[in-house]
């Protein structure tokens, strides 16, 4: 969360986790809107697209957002999203099984052969347990999170809104730019 002297609004946006199949379940993004300090704000605000990709936006916005992201509020709204799959959003896809095998091996010396080898294991036992709780791992691509930012755009209202980006989240933004220009 952003410090505690900005005012900030929290919810959920729901989304079609597949939109190219009828009747595709759905998931739920976790969205934070900062308010604007101005009583004249501009009606576009920033939407911050994260890095990663799989980096948790909401979970480092404690850290990170007065020295990289209060400069915004002095005339605009402030919008952070966890995109599909991360962090607050629903379903998260983290790999308790990648973590456990991480730890597990840090004092044990391995050679690179065993570790790639044991790091594909963790990561297939990963992949089944997704699949075998219903997730569709085709869904989560930067195109579906493209759409998964214009979406949120349309929930929250605005007509018109500015992307800033780091890392990953450029490569997104360029998708946004191309599959959803409108509005930006």
């Amino acid at each position: 969360v952003p410090p505690l002297d900005q005012k900030v609004e929290c919810g959920f946006v729901t989304v079609p986790e597949d939109r190219t199949a009828a009747g595709s379940a759905t998931i739920r993004l976790h969205i934070a809107v900062v308010k604007s300090k101005s009583l004249d704000a501009a009606s576009d605000p920033v939407v911050y697209l994260e890095g990663g990709p799989g980096a948790k936006a909401l979970g480092l916005a404690r850290l990170s957002f007065a020295p990289y992201y209060s400069p915004f509020l002095n005339n605009r709204d402030f919008i952070m999203f966890d995109q599909r799959g991360v962090g607050f959003s629903e379903p998260a896809l983290d790999c308790p099984e990648y973590v456990a095998f991480s730890y597990d091996i840090l004092d044990e010396g391995l050679s690179v052969n065993e570790a790639t080898d044991g790091s594909v294991e963790a990561v297939e036992r990963c992949r089944d347990h997704l699949l075998a709780t219903g997730v569709d791992l085709r869904a989560y691509t930067s195109a579906e999170s493209a759409a998964d930012v214009n979406d949120i755009r349309v929930a929250l209202g605005y007509d018109e809104w500015n992307l800033y980006r780091i890392s990953y989240g450029t490569k997104l933004a360029l998708t946004v730019m191309r599959n959803h220009p409108e509005g930006v």
